[in-house]
């Protein structure tokens, strides 16, 4: 891995140029620094002088595509693996005003020695994206209750077939369930065998086209087995495949991905969810000039329902569309510390409330279309977030506390043994 050293930064009458030291950087790219959010802008490459930049259409079309402040990172890397890079103690930061757009940018070094792109959008209108209205909240609301009601009951299975074959598709609200940790529930391999997992992937995603890009075999931060077993299938779009070779009895899953992480479109009918391995991959440095479709959209919609119609098809085909349960989780709201027993507020009520809201309106969607389904409804849980979670991301909106996981346990057994 080569070594770089930012030497100054500069703007001349058409492009902001980045003066650099050093061998062994092939890419570069400016990212937002909540890399959950897919604001990606490739940057060129000038070897011979050694410099980074982007021109004046370059400059045009990421202020054109800011709609909000925000500020963005300098990233670079090999072929392989992100390449770290030094800032000398002497660094003079860049502020430049672009009267035609009304932007100011300023480009500076932050606590953490990085090149910090912080793009001000002049007398901007900040407004929330708004989803649905309280006429479509009291119809989802109804829609649930009525279901509550009249949904299908499951055939129930002898327990001399224990464990049985369990697959999950979808993140920590179900997979989660099936832990032997003590905090999660220990006990379950008495009952469940988990035969394949498919982790933060979206409907829309696996069964859109394979993507014959063969570069993530080769960058570092995706091929570790940690990371490595959930994204090939992204490429490979081969999740019917693994599923028939593990001949699940019951496939359980949940819309967290499809509620709350942006598509990227890389061509017609090809597409990638914007998991939390890509976000931290400098593979999304491929990104730059994709399409991004975000939960909440009418297109993100439109995209899930053909999605999902195409999913549940392929379970129909395998019988399992009546051996399906859907785990209604949401985001929580409120944390507590049980140490001392103090509760409060997430600081991201607005982005908790609108993702809620989207899976709301995913969960209808599907249930809609699969009336076999069984729903494990979640949505007005007691249990909160828990400020002392053992998960590896730590305390978040979506981690909860251990009841939590075993009352989901405790339904699934109440559905189907």
């Amino acid at each position: 891995m080569g070594k770089i050293i930012i030497t100054k930064v500069n703007h001349d009458s058409n492009s902001i140029k980045i003066h650099y030291e050093g061998e062994g950087l092939k890419y570069a790219w400016v990212e937002d620094c909540n890399r959950y959010i897919p604001n990606i802008y490739g940057l060129s490459i000038n070897y011979d002088a050694n410099y980074i930049y982007i021109n004046e259409e370059g400059i045009n079309i990421l202020l054109n595509r800011t709609v909000n402040d925000v500020q963005l990172k300098l990233s670079i890397s090999d072929d392989y693996i992100n390449i770290p890079y030094k800032l000398p103690g002497n660094f003079e930061s860049l502020h430049k005003i672009y009267e035609d757009t009304g932007h100011v940018v300023n480009i500076q070094a932050n606590s953490k020695h990085e090149i910090i792109f912080e793009i001000e959008k002049k007398e901007q209108k900040r407004n929330m994206v708004q989803f649905g209205n309280n006429k479509t909240e009291h119809s989802i609301a109804t829609f649930f209750n009525k279901r509550e009601n009249l949904s299908p009951q499951f055939q129930k299975i002898n327990s001399e077939r224990l464990p049985l074959n369990i697959a999950v598709f979808g993140s920590c609200f179900s997979r989660n369930v099936f832990l032997s940790d003590p905090y999660f529930n220990s006990d379950y391999k008495r009952f469940y065998h988990v035969v394949y997992t498919a982790f933060h992937n979206s409907v829309v995603s696996i069964m859109s086209e394979p993507i014959e890009d063969k570069d993530y075999l080769s960058i570092t931060d995706l091929t570790t087995d940690e990371v490595f077993r959930y994204i090939e299938v992204e490429f490979k779009k081969d999740f019917f495949n693994r599923l028939d070779k593990v001949k699940a009895d019951y496939l359980i899953m949940d819309n967290y991905i499809n509620a709350s992480r942006p598509i990227i479109q890389l061509s017609d009918n090809k597409y990638l969810t914007y998991s939390k391995y890509f976000a931290a991959s400098i593979y999304k440095r491929k990104f730059a000039n994709c399409k991004i479709i975000n939960p909440g959209t009418q297109e993100h919609e439109c995209l899930y329902r053909l999605s999902m119609r195409n999913f549940i098809s392929e379970l129909e085909k395998r019988n399992l569309d009546k051996k399906f349960i859907l785990v209604g989780g949401r985001f929580c709201e409120s944390r507590i510390d049980e140490e001392t027993g103090v509760i409060d507020n997430w600081a991201s009520l607005d982005w908790i409330r609108l993702s809620n809201q989207i899976w709301d309106k995913l969960d209808q969607m599907l249930l809609v279309e699969m009336p076999n389904a069984k729903y494990i409804d979640m949505r007005n849980t007691q249990w909160k977030s828990d400020m002392h979670s053992p998960f590896a991301g730590g305390p978040s909106p979506s981690h909860y506390q251990r009841g939590y996981y075993r009352e989901i346990f405790d339904k699934i057994n109440n559905l189907i043994l």
